[in-house]
């Protein structure tokens, strides 16, 4: 029962972009000494019961309790190694989600992680700390930009424990800057009523929805342009999108580094984007190439609109549907200080990091 309820829960979640884009977010379940997590590079709004992970809920605090020590490579590799001996009998063809570690600290049974783009214009702000204390004061924990995976369920153990201790209850509201938000609970109705209460207090707080409304273009141009820079950056097909939003991002001097947000910007979209006009966005890509060692997913032309590129259309669709929702971040940002990019070390450790290259082809 519990599994299909969880089933029931990430579709009707990862159905609203609203909330999670592509194969972002992740759900579990707990039952006795068994988690059910979502396998890496499944999506929420069409997982099925067979695209959860079960695995040893001990085995996953243990791991996340452990000094290990040794070089990123060898920490890493060492971490894989042993969530993979975590899953149960029968579960070897699957890989489990990056965060599974984490979703095992809490100790109630349904455990939501999303990335929305209203929430996130908290996450990924200079005083974003400070406003979610004034939203939710003492009932939420708020852990500082750091390493996914390992790293983050190391710090989270320590951080829900002397949350317990202080508090006298376990945390059930986890915000972490630069990357989303996890809700936990012990049935789902609790989780919605959680998750409903939360997410109205940040949209009370925040301004009022930015304009995304497709504006007119001349689509046989777009057309053309597009299918140039297709054979330049090698993807196998392109989306354009045009509307205030984009537009504005585009001219306000934040474009190009819009998607250093969290690690799904840059998972789906890279860790830069590429500003360029068009009589010179064929020798600017191949600049691009040369600096960043691959191609641009994401070009905007000020004033016309923006290109996203990918193997096949729907991830092209999906780049451009991740574009925007950094673009609704930076807006949102602005009512909590401005927005907060991770920093250097952090977009170079995800942009090199094995396990969201993983994602980003399971998930594509």
């Amino acid at each position: 029962m519990g599994l299909a309820e969880l089933k029931a829960l990430s579709n009707r979640y990862g159905a609203n972009p609203d909330y999670v884009l592509g194969g972002g977010g992740n759900t579990s379940y707990k039952e006795g000494d068994t988690l059910f997590v979502k396998a890496s590079g499944k999506a929420l709004a069409d997982i099925t019961s067979e695209g959860f992970v079960a695995m040893n809920l001990k085995a996953l605090t243990d791991l996340a309790g452990d000094v290990l020590e040794g070089t990123d490579r060898e920490v890493e590799a060492e971490v894989l190694r042993r969530m993979m001996d975590a899953r149960l009998p029968g579960e070897e063809t699957k890989r489990p989600s990056v965060e599974a570690m984490l979703h095992a600290l809490f100790p109630e049974t349904y455990v939501l992680h999303l990335h929305p783009a209203l929430i996130n214009g908290i996450t990924c702000a200079k005083g974003g700390r400070i406003t979610a204390e004034v939203l939710f004061g003492r009932e939420m924990l708020w852990i500082p930009e750091i390493k996914p995976g390992y790293t983050l369920a190391n710090r989270a153990q320590k951080d829900m424990e002397k949350f317990r201790e202080e508090k006298g209850e376990a945390c059930h509201l986890l915000f972490l800057e630069n990357h989303g938000v996890f809700f936990a609970a012990d049935t789902v109705e609790e989780l919605d009523a959680l998750f409903e209460r939360v997410y109205k207090a940040v949209a009370s707080f925040s301004y009022r929805p930015p304009d995304v409304t497709p504006l007119p273009y001349d689509q046989a141009g777009a057309e053309e342009l597009g299918r140039e820079l297709l054979t330049l950056t090698g993807a196998g097909a392109f989306s354009f999108g045009v509307d205030k939003l984009l537009l504005d991002t585009m001219s306000s001097g934040i474009f190009e580094t819009v998607t250093d947000f969290t690690p799904d910007h840059i998972v789906y979209c890279k860790a830069r984007t590429l500003l360029t006009e068009e009589e010179t966005a064929g020798e600017d890509i191949k600049a691009y190439q040369a600096k960043m060692g691959f191609p641009p997913v994401i070009v905007g032309l000020p004033g016309k609109g923006v290109f996203a590129f990918g193997k096949d259309k729907k991830a092209a669709d999906n780049a451009l549907a991740v574009l925007r929702d950094a673009a609704k971040i930076a807006y949102y940002a602005e009512g909590s200080g401005g927005m907060r990019l991770m920093s250097d070390f952090m977009v170079n450790f995800i942009t090199h990091w094995e396990v969201e290259s993983y994602r980003a082809k399971a998930a594509n």
